[in-house]
């Protein structure tokens, strides 16, 4: 029976989530790892292919992005995405304020406490652009591109 491991944060690969399940017994195929950096690339390939992107965000967003066609671009993009990172300072915020995605964490639990999500970073966006966020990985705009990622791997 096929089946997925949805992973709820930007900041690793598939390749990444593959080898941190391998220690604990758990093995799995790449093509069996969907993300929400996933997500949101096939959605923005969807909306514009081989655009690019200004990124506020780690490896696996990063990846996504060059998976789908999209070239990192952070003087004159066609969109600005924002994922977990932890390269954030206000330098990179004050760049961000073109266009803004939505439905991401205002806070993560971790090991050593709760640290800033990726929502806290898109709402000082969305109030200091004074626009609203389009899509994001709660988003209903996500939906599609899970299906699609079903409907591939049943056919395999």
């Amino acid at each position: 029976m096929p089946f997925l491991f949805l992973i709820d944060n930007s900041q690793r690969s598939r390749c990444d989530v593959v080898l941190k399940l391998a220690p604990v017994d758990i093995n799995v195929e790449i093509e069996q790892i969907f993300t929400c950096a996933m997500s949101t690339t096939r959605f923005l390939a969807n909306q514009k292919p081989n655009g690019s992107a200004y990124v506020i965000g780690d490896v696996g967003l990063l990846t996504a992005l060059h998976d789908r066609g999209y070239a990192i671009n952070e003087t004159n993009p066609d969109c600005v995405v924002v994922g977990e990172g932890q390269l954030l300072n206000f330098e990179v915020l004050e760049k961000a304020i073109k266009l803004i995605i939505k439905g991401l964490d205002p806070n993560c639990p971790t090991d050593s406490g709760v640290r800033l999500g990726c929502g806290s970073t898109v709402f000082f966006l969305e109030v200091a652009s004074g626009r609203q966020a389009y899509a994001g990985k709660l988003s209903p705009l996500a939906i599609p591109s899970l299906k699609d990622l079903i409907h591939d791997i049943e056919n395999l």
